[in-house]
């Protein structure tokens, strides 16, 4: 599953950069990923954070309608409303894509504010700029560390178009994490940036 997933966020990611991509390809990893989350084994149970994170993918493709479910969002919706959760549960980069998704889907007002304080909530301040920490009670199965979390921030706050008073901070941790050779410390931190 998660194999696919990141898979289909690559092609998704190739095709927007203008590379051929199979679409054949492409459309039966979606079609599994939306399958995987909406009509689960009985034998196991799916996490919160691969809906989110699936839910964030599919909602990248070009033809994203096709992959809506009510069911799914009112899974989200109970996510993002659930206070427990997004502050001991969820890992960051679960946070930006829940956040994304509930600035785009219209979850409320109050609910995607909160989901944002959240990052500032996480937020350490220094000289070098301002990072986003990565949530120390949550069972992630992201590769955490501040470059991506703080990269994956200012995603978040880009695609939702909020503004905190903290963006210049993590523009400048951004800009100062940034090695000689022009990436992010490794392969997966540059990508992600």
């Amino acid at each position: 599953f998660r194999l696919t997933l990141s898979t289909l966020e690559t092609y998704i990611d190739l095709k927007k950069a203008g590379y051929a991509v199979d679409e054949s390809k492409m459309m039966q990893a979606a079609q599994y990923i939306f399958n995987y989350i909406n009509y689960p084994r009985t034998n196991y149970r799916i996490s919160s954070e691969d809906v989110i994170t699936s839910s964030y993918v599919l909602s990248r493709m070009a033809n994203k309608e096709q992959f809506a479910s009510p069911v799914v969002r009112a899974k989200l919706v109970a996510y993002a409303s659930d206070n427990q959760l997004v502050h001991r549960s969820l890992s960051t980069p679960a946070l930006a894509y829940l956040s994304i998704l509930s600035a785009q889907e219209g979850f409320g007002i109050r609910t995607t504010s909160r989901l944002f304080a959240e990052f500032e909530n996480r937020s350490n301040i220094d000289a070098r700029g301002t990072t986003v920490n990565m949530n120390p009670d949550a069972p992630s199965r992201f590769t955490e560390n501040a470059i991506v979390n703080t990269a994956l921030a200012l995603k978040a706050f880009s695609e939702a178009k909020r503004d905190t008073p903290l963006l210049e901070g993590y523009l400048r941790a951004m800009k100062t994490g940034k090695a000689r050779d022009g990436g992010w410390g490794s392969t997966y931190n540059t990508i992600l940036v």
